[in-house]
């Protein structure tokens, strides 16, 4: 179950990165990581007036909205988790719903996880090589070959449950 904590890391730390280096394939086609009940609710990262909330949208989807105080309309990301490894990562969709269509994917490791499961640690894949793989099997490859490659994640960053 601890794999499980760090889908939430994931989420929350894509939300604080200014410019992520969307993928046009996710690390798996479909999902294959259950939803974790433990996830879902809202988050706050260091900045106080931005968070998130995390809801589940079917068994293997999560939906996550990401809402600044001083812009009351928050953004929605659909995401899933991916194993690669042993290691999480959360798939996180840049979903066009005007048009129903997936722009690319953007991925989150996960690095520690408290174990009250209230504070997580995730870094996002930050490597511009990202958008250059031809396949899901191509960003897994990519990513396993560079998974103890420090320059290949962005700064950490820490998130606390807070309901």
């Amino acid at each position: 179950m601890y794999w499980y904590v760090k889908f939430f890391v994931f989420a929350a730390i894509m939300f604080f990165l200014p410019g992520c280096n969307d993928a046009r394939y996710p690390i798996d086609p479909k999902p294959l990581v259950k939803v974790e009940s433990r996830f879902l609710g809202k988050w706050i990262g260091k900045e106080k007036d931005e968070y998130y909330v995390v809801s589940q949208k079917d068994v293997y989807h999560y939906q996550i909205s990401y809402t600044e105080k001083k812009n009351s309309d928050p953004t929605v990301f659909p995401a899933y988790m991916s194993m690669v490894d042993n290691v999480l990562f959360l798939n996180m969709m840049d979903y066009d719903e005007s048009q129903d269509t997936i722009k690319g994917y953007a991925f989150l490791k996960v690095f520690n996880v408290n174990k009250t499961f209230d504070k997580v640690s995730a870094a996002v894949v930050a490597d511009t090589n990202l958008k250059n793989q031809n396949s899901s099997a191509e960003v897994r490859a990519f990513i396993t070959k560079n998974l103890k490659n420090s320059k290949f994640f962005g700064d950490v960053q820490v998130l606390r449950k807070v309901k």
